[in-house]
């Protein structure tokens, strides 16, 4: 069982590594936009299982030079923070974003057009254990 959530660019370059800016005020307001872009498509989802433990790919299909996987990350840390954020409370997607609870995996495609770029994130239990007890009903 997966979840998955499709955006239609990369993150804002204000929530990325490298980018550089004058007032904190930009780079927040970036960061905002894109949890609250996050929190509207899990509302059009729900409802969605709960994870314990899980792998986290972003897959970037991408047209020109790739993101580096680090910036790529650090850009999608909004999206994972909205994914565990304590206002779900118990419905909350993953139950915490450490890394005794989330694995970051990173993957590309490189595609012809910029039209075509987008930005896939797909959670997905890490242990077999995980997915009996989403699919097993409670008895």
């Amino acid at each position: 069982m997966t979840f998955s959530l499709e955006f239609d660019s990369m993150p804002d370059p204000l929530v990325r590594g490298n980018a550089r800016f004058g007032h904190w005020a930009k780079p927040h307001r970036a960061t905002r936009e894109l949890r609250d872009t996050t929190y509207a498509k899990m509302l059009m989802r729900k409802p969605w299982p709960r994870f314990e433990r899980v792998i986290v790919t972003y897959h970037a299909y991408w047209c020109g030079k790739p993101l580096d996987p680090d910036n790529l990350i650090k850009g999608c840390k909004p999206i994972l923070d909205e994914f565990s954020d304590k206002s779900f409370g118990e419905k909350r997607l993953i139950r915490d974003d450490g890394p005794d609870y989330v694995e970051i995996r990173t993957e590309y495609t490189r595609v012809p057009h910029r039209r075509d770029v987008k930005l896939v994130v797909t959670v997905r239990p890490s242990n077999m254990d995980e997915i009996e007890r989403i699919l097993r009903p409670e008895v």
